[in-house]
């Protein structure tokens, strides 16, 4: 665990202290933070679904991989929240895809190779 709570504030936003350290997020930690903070983080926000399930992508380089689907339901809050995830270069390298309806789907592998 990188990160142990979101920290909501009284109006239901994500902390700015705690977005921030997801925006900055070293490259050692970015595997280990989306598969393990990220989905537990992400229920904590209110408005919001995320749902994560190992996948078995025959074209995938990986082998086994973790898909997170992460949606943000429109709530700038968790908007603040994915914002910070995509602001991070080295998380942004396991997005896999965006939907209209702030649908965002992650492959993380599960094995560091």
């Amino acid at each position: 665990m990188i990160i142990p709570t979101l920290e909501i504030d009284k109006d239901g936003y994500p902390d700015e202290g705690i977005i921030e350290e997801i925006r900055v997020l070293p490259f050692e930690k970015a595997r280990q933070f989306l598969r393990e903070d990220f989905p537990r983080l992400a229920k904590e926000l209110p408005c919001s679904s995320i749902r994560a399930e190992e996948i078995q992508d025959d074209d995938s380089f990986h082998g086994k991989e973790l898909e997170i689907i992460f949606t943000t339901g429109g709530w700038s809050g968790c908007e603040d929240f994915i914002n910070a995830v995509l602001g991070n270069f080295l998380l942004r390298v396991y997005y896999w895809q965006w939907n209209r309806g702030g649908r965002h789907v992650f492959r993380v592998p599960l094995e560091d190779k």
